[in-house]
């Protein structure tokens, strides 16, 4: 398997995959918020 080119580390949260852990943590910072109240509807966009 090749490298990213960003060195980036598939990351696996709730049974979604993300390409960076990057984008899985701020995928645990908008499910926080939401669940706050502070935001509302869906943060996640599956393509």
């Amino acid at each position: 398997m090749a490298r990213s080119k960003f060195n980036a580390k598939a990351t696996v949260v709730d049974g979604i995959r993300f390409d960076s852990q990057a984008e899985a943590r701020r995928y645990g910072q908008l499910q926080a918020l939401q669940a706050a109240g502070a935001i509302s509807g869906n943060c996640y966009s599956q393509e």
